[in-house]
């Protein structure tokens, strides 16, 4: 059965491009594998696909119930605590 992404559903972060874990060194500020596990809200309206990964599918801006910037990760979204996220690295939660 297909989840449904839409404006203020509960979601968890599973993966992050399809891994638990970065699979090359990356720095602390754009490790967000560090996130997975962690919960939030759908705050985007729509389903966006990424240019450069069209392969990857679509995307939705994921407001993260913990701050980025007391995790040391980079905040550059136009929601504070939030990432645009692939809908393949999210469960639906409760």
């Amino acid at each position: 059965m297909r989840q449904t992404f839409k404006f203020g559903t509960r979601v968890k972060l599973i993966s992050f491009h399809g891994e638990i874990k970065s699979l090359e060194p990356v720095v602390a500020e754009e490790d967000f594998w560090s996130l997975v596990g962690r919960e939030g809200e759908v705050v985007s309206k729509e389903l966006k696909v990424h240019p450069a990964f069209t392969d990857k599918g679509e995307r939705v801006l994921i407001k993260f119930d913990h701050s980025l910037n007391d995790l040391g990760l980079e905040n550059h979204n136009e929601i504070t605590n939030s990432l645009w996220v692939f809908i393949s690295d999210l469960e639906v939660v409760d």
